[in-house]
């Protein structure tokens, strides 16, 4: 109970935002001494637990990544805003000029062609210059002269194409 005690006067000592992570299988359990009388269990039974990191001992990708987890999170509570106005207002809809499966045929493509983040991305800056023309799109291309890009732009001019005859 001491060493329960001092732990929480640790964890309410710590400023906030604050992060806690549980290592190893001792840590988040008790491990191989969970049963013994002296042995409250895992970590959380005394502070919450943010981040587990398992294994006994953790591996090191086990451990970075654990610990990159840990850091995300920091990030996350640093940033956190109180709710307000902003979240009882609806989501304004993407491109809203465009057809609800077009524009979800376009983003699929685009992420399945260059990932998740940035697929979005160019999704989204394709989508924009569409609407303004497909002289646009041409110069948007010519502008960035990213030959990645064009490959994947002339792919999504398919996925329009495709829908238009349809």
């Amino acid at each position: 109970t001491v060493a329960a005690s001092c732990r929480y006067s640790a964890w309410q000592s710590a400023p906030d935002p604050k992060i806690c992570i549980s290592y190893g299988a001792c840590g988040n359990s008790g491990g191989i001494f969970h049963d013994l009388y002296c042995v409250w269990g895992g970590t959380d039974k005394i502070v919450p637990v943010d981040v587990y990191i398992p294994g006994c001992p953790p591996t090191p990708a086990a451990t970075l990544y654990g610990f990159a987890m840990a850091l995300g999170l920091l990030e996350q509570k640093i940033h956190a805003r109180a709710p307000g106005e902003l979240d009882d207002q609806p989501a304004e809809i993407l491109h809203p000029d465009m057809v609800q499966p077009l524009r979800v045929k376009v983003d699929r493509a685009a992420r399945r062609l260059a990932g998740y983040r940035y697929g979005r991305q160019i999704a989204d800056d394709y989508l924009t210059q569409l609407g303004q023309g497909e002289q646009q799109v041409a110069r948007w291309l010519e502008a960035e002269n990213d030959p990645r890009l064009t490959e994947i732009v002339t792919h999504l001019n398919h996925v329009v194409e495709e829908a238009r005859i349809r």
